[in-house]
C-alpha cells in the first residue's frame, strides 16, 4: 500500500503546518513553519503579557546605542511608519516607551524605553530564551548550525532577489492588439455594383 502522503495531490494554497508532507515544496514548508512558529511564539509571549510587536519594538529600541527616531525604529523593525505609530501608541499607553522631540531637529520624534519597558523586555527575553532552548532541543548542534546557515541564505536571497515580473494576482500586460486589417485598394479594378 502507498502512504497517503505519496498520493495526496499537491496543494498550492498555504493550508496548515499539520498538512505538510515529504513532497511539499521548500517554499510551502518554510511559509507554513514560519506561520506556526510565529503563532506559537506569540502565544508564549501573551502568557507573560506581551506580544510579538512589543517584543520586536522593545528589542530593536534597546539594541540601539542611542534613542532612535520613529523613522529609524520603523526601518529596524521592518514595518511602515503608520504601523509603528500604532504600536508605539499602545506601548506608550502601557508606560513602556516615551516619545519626545529631538533637541536639534524638532521634526524628529525619538523613542525612549522607560524603566517599565526595560522590565517588560527582561520578562519577554526569558520567554524568547525558553523558546530558543525548546527549539534547540529538537536538533543536534550540527543540525542547528545547518538550519541557521540555510535560513540566513534563504533570507538574504529573498531580501535581495529582483521582484517577479508579474506579482501574484497581477496578470501580465497583454501586447497591444494588431492594427485593424484593411484590404488593399486597387483603383484600376472595378467592383460590381451592390445588388
Amino acid at each position: 500500500m502507498v502512504p497517503d502522503e505519496a498520493v495526496r495531490p499537491p496543494d498550492h494554497g498555504l493550508g496548515s503546518v499539520t498538512s505538510l508532507g515529504p513532497g511539499d515544496s521548500i517554499g510551502r514548508v518554510l511559509a507554513l513553519s514560519a506561520k506556526a512558529m510565529r503563532e506559537w511564539f506569540e502565544a508564549r509571549l501573551a502568557e507573560r503579557g506581551g506580544s510579538l510587536p512589543i517584543w520586536i519594538v522593545l528589542s530593536q529600541a534597546l539594541d540601539a546605542p542611542i534613542s532612535l527616531s520613529q523613522r529609524e525604529l520603523a526601518a529596524r523593525v521592518g514595518i511602515g511608519g503608520a504601523t509603528l505609530v500604532r504600536h508605539l501608541d499602545r506601548l506608550e499607553a502601557e508606560g513602556l516607551v516615551v516619545r519626545r522631540r529631538d533637541d536639534r531637529d524638532r521634526r524628529v520624534t525619538r523613542v525612549e524605553i522607560t524603566p517599565a519597558g526595560r522590565d517588560r523586555f527582561v520578562e519577554l527575553a526569558v520567554v524568547a530564551d525558553d523558546v530558543d532552548r525548546e527549539l534547540a532541543a529538537l536538533m543536534s548542534d550540527e543540525e542547528q548550525e545547518t538550519l541557521r546557515r540555510l535560513l540566513l541564505r534563504i533570507g538574504e536571497y529573498t531580501a535581495t532577489a529582483p521582484p517577479p515580473a508579474h506579482p501574484l494576482g497581477t496578470p501580465p500586460t497583454p501586447p497591444p492588439p494588431p492594427p485593424p486589417h484593411t484590404p488593399p485598394t486597387n483603383p484600376t479594378k472595378k467592383h460590381p455594383p451592390p445588388t
